[in-house]
């Protein structure tokens, strides 16, 4: 095979293909990006994008961005970050940076690929990347993902130099390279062992490479870790988060493709993150730092898949078939459903009959590889996509998540492109009859889709638009993305619940409610629907109904603050003092912090005669809107019930003093000031 793979004509010379594979790369992004720029989440990040987004802006601001150890790796925040400060708060300028990033990945793809093979071949690799579907669109997304592939594509470039150039320098080099991707996605860490054992077996004087290859890979990792140490006094090698995302691919309900924990809201940045920390905490019976938290998940995981092995069994199985599917099961944002937003997209990304372009590339490469694979040359990267394959397949498997593997799978796809050709060409294809029907095989069986029946299309990407559309009040928009997404599944309660929004924002109360009846049939857990709705009866005046409601909210998740201020709002309106005040200050101690709930509670406090905590209470609001004439006027009222009359008059200017023309201020006023004339100004 090698012998055929030298006649290829040298048509390109070695400057010509960079420059092509550059501009060809770059352009096909610039123009992407042109695309989507009206798209209604260009400006508006949602999930795990929003919070990198956040983030980062918080960091340009010179804020921390994290007390305690990091949850998530840090680089890709530091990265937007860096952007942001230079550029503001620009969403164009970090998209366009990860467009050059994605042409750069493509061109050391080539450059790869030519080590390996050819010109021709690594130019066919690089096009491969250039036209990439998957890889063009989360170019454009600001997520972790385009920095790490061009990270691992420039490491394994540097990794196989050492071949040809193995000066110890080179070593230390290809080992920063592989630490700058480890804080940027820590799983490429469980090939750390792997690469160790490579140069030892691979290379003369082996121990002094092995060390600076690690010790390359450590001074870019210890300082995070010594950072985390610092902040929390607790050992976390990069970010806690590998714990719970170990327990979302591997619990008894687990799917193999979504990260949600059981037990929590599966809006996980809403409120599942904060959920998880509280379940560990409560099994623990005390405050955990990150690392224990996170060793509860892989305990916990270890545990319950251990006494369900066939279970665990049935779940690898699919997380295999997710792996090699041509289907690309979308996480954040439904993939599929934003090739609307670009043609290029949609030209390079689709899902009939053949699931392009995975279900094209993964078939090529499993053949290129098996007709052109040299364990002395290639066996490095053989062990890197095993290595990596493995990883994902211990925690879950999506799109963006397995598009590291693309790289390498392109060389080889290329390389079984040419093999065809070739044998095409000297009609040798007779010979490897059984080759091709197994190639036609693996092409059909890559190609069907794993979650038929399960994944309704389009719906994510219609819930995701209506969510965006209800942020920025356009209810109208909302409730028409909302019923596009009834329409595609009836049964969706996340639709209904939605549509529900929108209409009670309208005005449409009656249809609201029933939208918000019909959404708790289909998911009686659905917080925001039974919180809704409880309003909605609580203004209608069906107290009883209304608080049933919060009480169901507050036992499926005790920390919710909406249920909480609305269950005392209820109390309030009963009389029933002494919870209405359990509840304002449940709500407070988790975080309301607002001049209505002050207010009330202090109110709650009042009626029970409690004028010390009213006065307390009515403190914490005047510490956070000092100029605020009502609570003045309110603390003025409560020393005048407990006869604090200098304290009183104290208040009743200031109240004057900021609302001037508050009549019943001023007769207060006059009267405490002749109750203390005539007792001669004592209390």
């Amino acid at each position: 095979m090698q012998r055929l793979l030298s006649k290829l004509p040298k048509i390109f010379s070695l400057g010509a293909a960079d420059y092509l594979i550059l501009f060809f790369s770059l352009t096909l992004r610039l123009v992407h990006l042109w695309m989507i720029r009206d798209n209604p989440f260009f400006d508006a990040p949602i999930l795990d994008a929003d919070i990198f987004d956040q983030k980062a802006w918080k960091l340009a601001q010179g804020e921390s961005f994290a007390d305690g150890a990091y949850f998530q790796p840090p680089l890709y925040t530091y990265f937007l970050a860096a952007l942001y400060s230079i550029f503001n708060h620009s969403y164009m300028i970090p998209r366009l940076i990860q467009a050059l990033l994605g042409a750069l990945t493509a061109w050391i793809v080539f450059r790869l690929a030519g080590r390996i093979y050819n010109r021709k071949i690594a130019i066919t690799a690089g096009i491969i990347i250039a036209l990439y579907g998957p890889l063009i669109h989360y170019n454009g997304q600001l997520l972790i993902t385009t920095l790490f592939i061009f990270l691992v594509s420039l490491f394994l470039l540097l990794f196989d130099r050492l071949i040809e150039k193995p000066a110890v320098l080179n070593f230390f080099i290809a080992g920063a390279v592989f630490g700058l991707a480890a804080i940027t996605r820590p799983n490429i860490l469980i090939f750390l062992p792997l690469a160790a054992v490579w140069i030892f077996f691979k290379f003369s004087n082996r121990i002094k490479k092995v060390v600076f290859f690690l010790l390359g890979a450590a001074i870019i990792i210890l300082p995070v870790t010594v950072r985390n140490y610092v902040v929390e006094k607790d050992f976390v090698l990069i970010s806690s988060q590998g714990g719970v995302n170990f327990y979302m691919g591997n619990n008894p309900i687990a799917s193999g493709r979504s990260a949600w924990v059981p037990g929590t809201a599966k809006d996980w940045w809403g409120e599942g993150y904060r959920q998880s920390i509280t379940i560990a905490e409560r099994a623990a019976g005390r405050e955990l730092k990150s690392s224990e938290i996170s060793g509860y998940y892989w305990r916990r995981a270890v545990e319950e898949m251990s006494v369900r092995p066939a279970v665990w069994l049935d779940l690898m199985q699919r997380k295999i078939r997710f792996l090699l599917a041509g289907y690309e099961i979308s996480d954040n944002e439904d993939i599929y459903y934003q090739r609307k937003y670009s043609c290029l997209s949609a030209l390079l990304l689709w899902n009939k009959v053949i699931a392009f372009p995975y279900g094209i590339v993964f078939p090529l490469a499993i053949f290129g590889l098996i007709f052109t694979f040299s364990w002395k040359r290639q066996s490095h990267l053989l062990l890197f996509q095993i290595s990596f394959a493995l990883g994902l397949l211990l925690f879950f498997i999506t799109a963006r998540f397995r598009l590291p593997l693309i790289p390498i799978f392109s060389i080889w796809a290329a390389a079984g492109l040419m093999q065809i050709f070739l044998l095409i060409k000297y009609r040798t294809i007779a010979r490897y009859t059984a080759a091709f029907i197994g190639l036609i095989l693996l092409v059909i069986v890559v190609n069907r889709n794993p979650v038929a029946g399960e994944v309704k299309p389009r719906l994510d990407g219609s819930l995701n638009l209506g969510s965006r559309y209800l942020e920025d009040d356009q209810f109208t928009e909302a409730l028409e993305a909302y019923r596009e997404a009834e329409s595609i599944d009836s049964m969706s309660s996340r639709a209904k619940n939605g549509a529900a929004v929108a209409l009670l924002n309208l005005g449409q109360i009656a249809e609201a409610k029933s939208k918000f009846e019909r959404a708790i049939l289909l998911e009686p857990s659905l917080k925001q629907a039974h919180n809704n709705l409880a309003r909605i009866l609580q203004q209608e005046g069906n107290l009883n109904e209304a608080q049933r409601h919060f009480t169901l909210v507050l036992r499926i998740d005790s920390t919710d603050i909406f249920a909480h201020r609305g269950y005392a709002d209820i109390a309030s309106e009963q009389l029933d003092w002494i919870a209405a005040e359990e509840h304002y200050e449940d709500a407070y101690y988790l975080g309301a912090v607002d001049r209505q709930i002050f207010s009330r509670w202090a109110n709650a406090v009042l009626q029970q005669g409690k004028y010390a905590e009213a006065l307390v209470i009515n403190a914490k609001l005047l510490g956070l809107e000092p100029d605020n004439a009502r609570a003045h006027h309110n603390q003025a009222r409560i020393y005048i019930y407990c006869d604090s009359l200098q304290q009183a008059e104290e208040e009743l200017y200031e109240v004057l003093r900021l609302a001037p023309n508050t009549a019943e201020a001023r007769q207060q006023l006059n009267d405490v000031q002749k109750i203390l004339s005539s007792s001669g100004g004592g209390d």
